[in-house]
């Protein structure tokens, strides 16, 4: 990015007027000097469509993202250069609308002076969230997200009254925008490798307002098979989905990069990460007791049912509304083949992997980590490395089923 900031900085000489550089990687280079951002956003004081030109000549190319021809971005070499026009009367002003105090920093371009006024510095030194008034939540409460993929990432805390209006303004998280909900859970998800972020929403009353039943989930899921409530478990299946991300658990002949995909911003596995913790998202309401006898009959079919009104209601993409209700409904699917006869195994495999065909593999994965996380409670009969084995053999056989084709 040096390149485009001596760039940029030749362009308002050029041109006359101020810029300045704001968010993230303003941010980032201030948590790290070794960070190297790839997005810089720079806010422009001066004649918007002379600067564009002016960038144009030094061979950028913009597209517009909005209508009214306030901000521009360039896309190169896998770095997003975006231009916004300055819309309040200073640059104080514009950062005072800003979310957290250490993404209401800039610089200005020519003379390199920070322009800190609400000791965002002082805040990213103390690893500290603080939002930058008492309005920045309420304003825009999917900021709540926002913070909490930060709290994540970079290890840092909310301040006292940063925390306070979290827990206020969680209720009116789906009420914003649904886009941007959707986009900010994903990249949360996405950047979550180490498989926190629904225990850290639920520990901030966060994650009762974004998925349903949450709270109902941790009074059921306890009998014969489980040690422990339901929505211990899905936490659980997801951290283990992670665990394989990172190579911490593997299983023989499947790279999960092989058939990873993107779709829209984010990837295939990320939708599948949050699938495998909403898998047994139908068990409270399927939830049945007859003496000490309990049972959750149906409840794949159930937690399809209300998986499919989220991600209608958040506009989920088609292709990752397909995988997730495939793996939902789906999932005990690979446990019901390997507790059945063991003779005709291939057979029964060959039938499932041409019932689900291109979801066959999610669904596969998705029914280890059920299972492997169940296990890691109970487990008298060495059932957890048994599932491994069965497992990485119907991953053997679902790549000659492919290879077949």
């Amino acid at each position: 990015m040096k390149k485009v900031i001596e760039d940029a900085k030749k362009v308002i000489l050029a041109v006359g007027g101020d810029a300045y550089i704001v968010g993230g990687y303003v941010r980032d280079k201030l948590i790290s000097i070794r960070n190297a951002p790839e997005n810089l956003d720079i806010i422009l004081d001066c004649d918007m469509e002379e600067a564009i030109r002016e960038f144009e000549l030094k061979d950028y190319k913009f597209s517009l993202v909005n209508d009214d021809k306030e901000t521009y971005v360039s896309n190169f070499n896998g770095k997003t250069l975006r231009l916004s026009k300055l819309k309040s009367e200073t640059i104080e002003q514009d950062l005072a609308s800003r979310d957290f105090t250490m993404n209401a920093i800039a610089i200005k371009l020519i003379d390199n002076k920070v322009i800190d006024p609400f000791q965002g510095r002082t805040h990213i030194k103390r690893r500290i969230i603080q939002r930058v008034s008492e309005e920045s939540i309420k304003n825009d409460p999917v900021r709540i997200l926002r913070g909490i993929r930060f709290y994540i990432k970079y290890g840092m805390h909310f301040s006292a009254y940063t925390e306070v209006d979290i827990r206020n303004e969680a209720k009116n998280i789906l009420s914003c925008p649904k886009k941007n909900v959707l986009d900010e859970l994903m990249n949360i998800i996405h950047n979550d490798e180490n498989g926190v972020f629904f225990e850290t929403a639920d520990q901030f009353y966060v994650l009762k307002h974004l998925l349903p039943y949450m709270d109902e989930l941790k009074t059921v899921g306890k009998c014969k098979y489980h040690a422990v409530d339901a929505f211990t478990h899905m936490n659980t299946a997801y951290h283990v989905f992670k665990d394989l991300q990172r190579g911490y658990i593997s299983l023989k002949d499947i790279n999960l990069d092989d058939f990873n995909k993107d779709i829209g911003k984010c990837s295939c596995l990320d939708y599948l990460a949050f699938s495998i913790f909403v898998h047994d998202i139908g068990k409270f309401e399927s939830y049945k007791a007859d003496g000490d006898k309990i049972s959750f009959k149906n409840h794949e079919e159930t937690g399809a049912n209300i998986i499919e009104n989220f991600c209608e209601k958040l506009n989920f993409p088609k292709d990752a509304y397909n995988i997730i209700y495939a793996v939902v409904k789906n999932h005990m699917y690979p446990l019901n083949i390997f507790k059945g006869e063991k003779e005709g195994y291939n057979e029964r495999f060959y039938g499932f992997f041409n019932k689900f065909k291109e979801y066959s593999l999610y669904i596969i994965i998705a029914s280890f980590c059920d299972v492997y996380a169940t296990k890691m409670y109970i487990d008298v009969d060495n059932e957890k490395t048994k599932y491994k084995q069965f497992i990485e053999n119907m991953i053997i056989e679902y790549e000659k089923f492919i290879n077949k084709k």
